[in-house]
Parts: structure tokens; sequence; C-alpha cells
């Protein structure tokens, strides 16, 4: 049990938390659900100026808070995919070598996220392909040598009951 939580100690750097105020919360929120706002559009929605509002964003980015600003795709309407879950349970030898393990998941275009959970599982993916042979051809590019994979259970996504919106949501009361 041990050797399986011991990456909880690894998993949260060493730095103290930024404290949040109600203000640095409504800015997040305008930002996380419309990352094109211009700052004097977030400024106005938080009842700031552009300037202290320039200032509270740039210190949640350089405090990490904030990390990047993306886009939000539906690969459904780019072409047709099914997605994977993929609950994967590793080998000893995965579990000594997780950062080559680790490197094999980001190097995969078709994994879109990969969790270290624990549990019944060690990791679960979230695997993209046109059809269902594509977690085998997945499976064979990120464990070619079949050492780190001790097993896997797929599950074809169907549809989303409930889609992420953003932290900003959970806020809401």
């Amino acid at each position: 049990m041990r050797e399986k939580l011991g990456w909880l100690l690894r998993v949260r750097k060493a730095r103290p938390l930024l404290l949040l105020d109600a203000i640095d919360r409504a800015i997040l929120g305008e930002i996380e659900m419309n990352a094109r706002y211009q700052n004097q559009d977030v400024a106005r929605k938080v009842g700031l100026s552009p300037s202290a509002c320039w200032q509270r964003i740039r210190r949640l980015e350089i405090s990490g808070v904030i990390r990047r600003y993306i886009t939000d795709i539906d690969f459904a309407e780019v072409e047709p995919s099914l997605q994977f879950s993929v609950g994967v349970t590793v080998t000893p030898f995965g579990r000594r070598e997780q950062g080559a393990f680790e490197t094999n998941l980001l190097a995969s275009r078709n994994i879109l996220s990969a969790d270290q959970v624990t549990g019944r599982f060690d990791y679960i993916l979230r695997v993209i392909g046109p059809d269902p042979s594509a977690w085998p051809l997945v499976r064979a590019e990120i464990d070619a040598e079949g050492r780190f994979i001790a097993s896997a259970e797929t599950h074809v996504l169907v549809r989303a009951a409930k889609k992420f919106v953003g932290f900003s949501e959970l806020a809401k009361k």
C-alpha cells in the first residue's frame, strides 16, 4: 500500500497557496468562462479600474493560479471519433519507471488526459480515436514492449451526461 501511495508525496510542489479574495475569484470566473475578454471588460465586470485588474491578473499568472489560456474544442465537430475512458493498472516496472511511462502518455496525440488515481486503477485515461480499434493501437504506442501496463479496462463514452464547465461554476450559490 505504501508503494502505491508513494506518489502522493510528490503530487504538490512545496509552495505556499495564494490567498484569493472575492475579487480574485470574480476575475477568475470571468476569465475562465471567456478567456478572450479584454482587460477592460473584466475590470468593468468585477468593479475595478483596468490598471488594478491587470495587476491582479498578472499576480495570478505569476503565482501559477492562471497557467494558460485555452480554447474548448468540440472534437465531434472536427471529425467523427469515439472517446474512451481507460482504467490502467501498471506493472511493478511501470511503478518504478513512472516518469518514462508518463512521458509516453504525454507524447500520445490520442490521449486527451491522464490522471493518476487511487483505488482499483493507477491511471484513468481519456483516449480519442476513429473507432473501437483505436485503444489497442494507442496501447502499443505508449507501451511498445509491454512493460508498463499490467491491465486495462476500456469503456466507450456514449454521451456526456454532464460536462465540466469550469471551477467558477462551483463557487456560485
